[in-house]
């Protein structure tokens, strides 16, 4: 029996192709008494390396739309209480933070690290209401976020953690750099509005660190990427030490909170969006969520770029059952517009390359009836407490990122009875 495998019009990984060396050996296997093998061998002249490849993308296909409806069977919801919901829904908290690989010990006595210039903490920037500083903070060893902080002139009346898109920095929602147009700046607003404000910095989708200074080789891999594929070997996740560092940030608002108890609130947009969702997922102490540009069905998923992959994630967790770990708390989701990422970047011109290596995987906005099947499946799924979840959108029409009215909406859950926004600040 002879078997061709068409490397050229199907991909096949390194360990499928060991598998069938052994199973099917270029000479004619003989069934005997008792084998697993097949009593006759495989006949004809097709291309088998498609043939499996087809099948197993049915097979993936059918499981993955299968998946939704298997998840119910790793919950069982106590909706008796908000105290008992919270318990019963303990156990999917924990293995999601394991999934995204938010596994290791916080340094939870946090301390904000200011830059400083001349013996004071350095101004990036300053208004009539609030000061800019650029700060960072140890999450553990080893590991730190960084970005700014805005601290109100007057009353603090919140503290938000405000998370930008991969392809945004904490300068641009403040508007000392260019990129967010005045009414998108949703940090500077915040703040300008009695909120304590953090913007941590997220890794970028930029190449240029990509590779090795040292052997001048690089790759066409994003920088989240780059780090996805050193993360995954050892249990760990892009994903799960950004979330850490947002975590290790709300910890460092908690403690602020000892003297002046005000809800700690997160939100963000694209990417920042996706870790904000997961943040409030695991931290209990967050009170408020803004979601924008990220939410829908995830079946799809391998269509994306691939530092999105979490292992088994679907086996327990869509994102409507994500928002289940976040409610009875509040979750504001957005229809709004998303980043858009065609596919991986160009290599860098004139530099050594090892070859076009980034994975395949693109961003596109979400079809809003998807969205808006994903939000009703969440209220389902959380019974009584399902009033906890706003669906924010105007009609099917993706409203601009952090919009104007959904800030005020995220304002007045932060802080209630919150001033209407001036026409300054928008």
């Amino acid at each position: 029996m002879r078997v061709q495998l068409n490397l050229k019009k199907a991909a096949i990984p390194g360990f499928v192709l060991i598998l069938l060396t052994f199973l099917l050996p270029s000479h004619q296997v003989k069934a005997q008494e008792g084998s697993r093998f097949p009593s006759q061998p495989l006949q004809g002249e097709a291309d088998y390396s498609t043939l499996m490849v087809d099948g197993i993308t049915r097979f993936m296909d059918r499981e993955l739309a299968l998946s939704s409806e298997k998840r119910l069977s790793k919950w069982t919801p106590d909706f008796s209480s908000k105290t008992a919901y919270v318990q019963s829904v303990a156990d999917n908290r924990r293995r999601f933070g394991q999934m995204i690989g938010a596994v290791d010990e916080i340094n939870f006595d946090i301390e904000m690290q200011y830059k400083v210039t001349g013996g004071n903490p350095e101004k990036v920037a300053e208004n009539d209401r609030f000061i800019a500083y650029a700060v960072q903070w140890e999450v553990f060893a080893g590991v730190h976020g960084e970005g700014l902080l805005l601290q109100p002139k007057g009353v603090v009346k919140g503290r938000i953690v405000a998370i930008p898109d991969a392809d945004q920095t904490p300068e641009m929602l403040i508007g000392t750099s260019p990129g967010i147009p005045k009414n998108g700046q949703y940090a500077r607003i915040l703040a300008e509005n009695g909120c304590q404000v953090i913007i941590p910095t997220i890794i970028s989708r930029e190449v240029a660190g990509s590779g090795s200074e040292r052997m001048g080789r690089f790759t066409n891999q994003p920088h989240r990427e780059w780090i996805y594929r050193q993360a995954y070997t050892f249990g760990r996740h892009i994903i799960g030490y950004e979330v850490q560092k947002i975590i290790a940030a709300v910890d460092w608002m908690a403690n602020q909170n000892e003297q002046s108890p005000l809800k700690i609130g997160v939100l963000g947009w694209g990417e920042g969006a996706l870790l904000g969702l997961y943040s409030a997922a695991l931290d209990e102490r967050i009170d408020v969520a803004l979601v924008s540009g990220y939410f829908s069905d995830r079946t799809k998923v391998w269509e994306e770029p691939i530092y999105r992959n979490v292992a088994g994630l679907l086996t327990e967790f869509g994102d409507a059952d994500i928002a289940r770990l976040i409610l009875p708390r509040t979750l504001m989701i957005e229809y709004a517009t998303a980043p858009e990422v065609k596919g991986p970047p160009d290599p860098l011109p004139g530099a050594p390359r090892l070859g076009a290596s980034a994975a395949p995987g693109a961003l596109t906005i979400a079809d809003f009836k998807t969205v808006e099947e994903e939000v009703a499946k969440a209220k389902q799924r959380t019974g009584p407490f399902h009033t906890s979840l706003h669906f924010i959108h105007a009609d099917e029409k993706p409203l601009q990122p952090l919009s104007i009215s959904s800030i005020q909406a995220f304002l007045e859950q932060v802080q209630p009875g919150a001033v209407q926004l001036s026409t300054s600040q928008k």
